[in-house]
């Protein structure tokens, strides 16, 4: 009878303590933040490693100094009639991790993809043609913007803002001379909400080059390599204005 007794009592014991440790794991749980997004350029300029990153967590702020950026989104139309519908129209699409009201010796920078056809001009056909354009693109080649723009049919672009010190007037950009043994890999691509798109890739090697040596021939450079970025873009242009 008492053998009985004592292993009822144990078992209790036992049911009340997994009981207790359960309600103390969720407790536990419930206090930690839950990472909802996480963007980022991560790799090494010149051999030094660097790292820029936002995350996001359930219910709290930004963990960062960085604020993600959609400024410098365009749409472009080669034929632009005077009284007639624009036609031929194209975007490019601008993605940043950006620092606003920030200390001096932080880097930021931004990535351009395009130009992508954006001829039908609804949200539909924008996002059909993002979707076309990364489905067809694995392998993408670096755009240039300046200079001698005979190598323009590249489609991906990185700047890299480097610290503002004393001047902070310059930075680097694979768009101010010629990157055209190199390529950016696309890994993958999913569509979010109606209009945003989060794009993950690579970069074995290109060269960024130093806005203040402008010149064609031995551009001042340093090299990009083992980089990794995932960043999202927004649709949704307003193209009424290229109607008319």
């Amino acid at each position: 009878m008492k053998l009985k007794t004592t292993l009822t009592i144990l078992l209790c014991s036992l049911v009340l303590f997994i009981s207790c440790t359960d309600e103390s794991n969720d407790t536990n749980n419930s206090d930690e933040p839950v990472l909802t997004s996480h963007y980022y350029f991560e790799g090494k300029l010149g051999g030094e490693p660097f790292t820029i990153e936002q995350k996001v967590y359930d219910g709290y702020n930004f963990v960062t100094e960085y604020s993600f950026d959609y400024g410098g989104t365009t749409i472009f139309c080669a034929n632009q009639p005077d009284n007639e519908v624009h036609s031929e129209c194209y975007a490019v699409y601008a993605s940043g991790l950006l620092t606003y009201n920030t200390p001096k010796d932080i880097i930021s920078a931004k990535m351009y993809f395009g130009p992508i056809k954006a001829e039908e001009k609804t949200l539909e056909s924008e996002i059909n043609g993002i979707h076309d354009f990364f489905n067809q693109n694995k392998e993408v080649k670096f755009r240039r913007d300046f200079g001698n723009t005979n190598n323009f049919q590249g489609n991906i672009a990185f700047d890299f803002f480097p610290p503002e010190g004393d001047n902070p007037n310059y930075y680097y950009s694979t768009r101010f001379n010629d990157n055209s043994e190199y390529i950016a890999k696309i890994s993958s691509v999913n569509q979010i909400e109606d209009n945003f798109i989060i794009i993950e890739g690579t970069i074995d090697n290109c060269k960024l080059f130093d806005s203040r040596d402008e010149k064609d021939e031995n551009q001042g450079f340093k090299m990009l390599t083992d980089f990794k970025f995932k960043v999202k873009i927004q649709a949704d242009f307003n193209f009424n204005i290229y109607n008319d």
